[in-house]
Formats: C-alpha cells, sequence, structure tokens
C-alpha cells in the first residue's frame, strides 16, 4: 500500500523541482530550492471512464470530484476550461466543455489514434488544468487552399479570431487526409456564401467590427 505523502525530487533544466504525491489525487508542487517557497501547484486527477459517443463527437464525463478539484485549480467553474494529460499513458490537450448540463471531454481523432481508444472503451484518464497559453496554428492544407483563393482568404480575414481557432482546431481534430481535404474545400465554399450539402457550424459566425 502506498503512504498517504511521497516526495520525489529532480531537475528541470537547473532547477531542482519536488513532487508532492497525494495518493493518486497528486498535488504537484514545484520549488525552487528545498527549502524554499512555492512556485506553482497543480492537481492531477485520475479517473476510468467508457468512452460513448455525443452527436458524432466521442466524449468521457470525469466524475464530480475530479471537476472540483479542476474547478478549484481553474479558479473558475464556467465557460471552456483548458486541460491537459494522458489517456491510457498517451498525451493529450484539450478544453473541457459543457453541454447539455454536463462537464465532457471530448475525445477527438488524435487523442483516440494516440491512445489507441475506442468508442466503448473504458479508459483511464490522469487530467490537470492547464495554465498554459494556447496557441493554435494554421493547418497547411487550409493555409494552402487560402492563398489560391483570394475570395475565400478575404472572407477567412472578416471572421472573429476565436472562430478562426475553432476551424482550425476542427482541422486539426480530423483523421484522414481525405477528409481534412473535404472539409477544407467545404469551409472554402461556406466562405464564399455557396450553399453546401451538411454546413459546418464551425465555420457560421459574426464578422469583425469595423
Amino acid at each position: 500500500m502506498l503512504p498517504d505523502v511521497m516526495l520525489a525530487g529532480g531537475n528541470v533544466g537547473k532547477r531542482p523541482v519536488y513532487i508532492e504525491y497525494r495518493n493518486f489525487l497528486h498535488r504537484h508542487i514545484i520549488l525552487s530550492g528545498f527549502p524554499a517557497k512555492v512556485i506553482q501547484a497543480t492537481y492531477v486527477q485520475i479517473f476510468t471512464a467508457k468512452i460513448y459517443k455525443l452527436g458524432i463527437n466521442p466524449a468521457v464525463d470525469p466524475p464530480n470530484d475530479v471537476l472540483d478539484s479542476l474547478f478549484e485549480s481553474a479558479g473558475k467553474d464556467k465557460g471552456p476550461i483548458p486541460v491537459y494529460g494522458t489517456i491510457d499513458g498517451a498525451d493529450f490537450t484539450q478544453t473541457l466543455v459543457k453541454f447539455q448540463g454536463k462537464w465532457r471531454l471530448y475525445v477527438n481523432g488524435e487523442m483516440l489514434r494516440a491512445s489507441g481508444a475506442k468508442i466503448g472503451h473504458e479508459i483511464r484518464v490522469e487530467i490537470e488544468f492547464d495554465s498554459r497559453p494556447r496557441e493554435v496554428s494554421m493547418p497547411a492544407r487550409l493555409r494552402e487552399a487560402l492563398k489560391l483563393d483570394k475570395r475565400a482568404k478575404i472572407a477567412f480575414a472578416e471572421l472573429t479570431p476565436s472562430r478562426q481557432k475553432e476551424i482550425f482546431k476542427y482541422i486539426n481534430s480530423l483523421r484522414t487526409e481525405a477528409s481534412i481535404a473535404r472539409n477544407v474545400e467545404k469551409i472554402l465554399q461556406q466562405l464564399k456564401g455557396k450553399i453546401v450539402e451538411k454546413p459546418l457550424v464551425v465555420v457560421k459566425a459574426a464578422r469583425k467590427k469595423s
């Protein structure tokens, strides 16, 4: 049986790091030395859950005690909450969102590929609040397509920054090159006001205010 508290040490670069473990509900404390003041404290939560399909999206629902710890670390319990961790040992970075009254962790294509998990599988999730700045780069396929389509490029520039980022994230979540190419083409058509079959909700947004 593990003790209530364990202390491990190491280095990040040239800086000593001491990590305090509390019975798998870990409190990670990064110190500048020992003894020294706490620079940053975060809480890692562990749970198991079965992946289910919500609409077209695979997801799991974190338990309430896990959510409470994430809310405490984030300093809020409303709005999207950036998180990171592992699924069956595979790293992920994601955003926890509330949908239809419940908090969901969506398991996108990249997370499924990395972990080898599938819908219906029970997975082991390690998760904690992610305080790092989030940068989302434009997918290469979309960048090249916009270079070749001036009208779509102008329309894309008129989207709000948050909507542009959502489009980037959507494309990055797709699993195959064929799916990426098909959806990039659909995005271009929607940006130009064309009628398409099954239009993507991610493209619909208000334009920037002039």
